[in-house]
């Protein structure tokens, strides 16, 4: 079983009431929203290594592209419970992730601390040019998916499944 990042563009008033009535998030993700949803695969480890230089902390707000918000409930909607950023995280955190092109992003990659730090999925590291542009495209949609997000005001959910 693999482990995927996923993210979903919702309203402020949605997050809230999510985080009224957590019970119903797999509903609204699977059922409600599930169209919608940002798919990363199997990229959301390395995207947030590189960011943070942690495997599951680091600090804000790039910590936030990945592992931030707080927890919608305690329902497990498939590796964990979902998270939702408030419109204030979402934006500070894509006035910091702007700052870091693809150029940048990839020059900030390193394929030997991925393996070295047992980042997930470790069997791709061993294939340098072909796991950056794996990780590298998938970036692109993060940016995109913060942008989106932070232009329309909107709150974020992320989760892995």
């Amino acid at each position: 079983m693999s482990m995927v990042g996923n993210y979903l563009i919702v309203s402020a008033a949605e997050l809230n009431m999510l985080h009224k009535a957590p019970e119903s998030i797999e509903t609204f993700l699977y059922e409600q929203r599930e169209e919608n949803i940002v798919y990363i695969d199997k990229a959301w480890a390395a995207i947030h290594f590189t960011l943070t230089g942690s495997q599951w902390e680091g600090e804000p707000p790039l910590a936030n592209v990945v592992m931030g918000g707080e927890p919608i409930g305690e329902v497990d909607v498939g590796y964990g419970s979902a998270r939702g950023l408030a419109p204030k995280i979402v934006k500070e955190t894509y006035e910091a992730l702007k700052e870091i092109d693809e150029s940048k992003f990839r020059s900030m990659f390193d394929v030997k601390m991925l393996d070295e730090n047992e980042i997930y999925p470790s069997i791709i590291w061993s294939r340098d040019k072909a796991a950056i542009d794996y990780i590298a495209g998938y970036f692109r949609d993060v940016l995109t998916v913060f942008r989106e997000a932070a232009e329309r005001k909107c709150a974020l959910i992320v989760f892995l499944n």
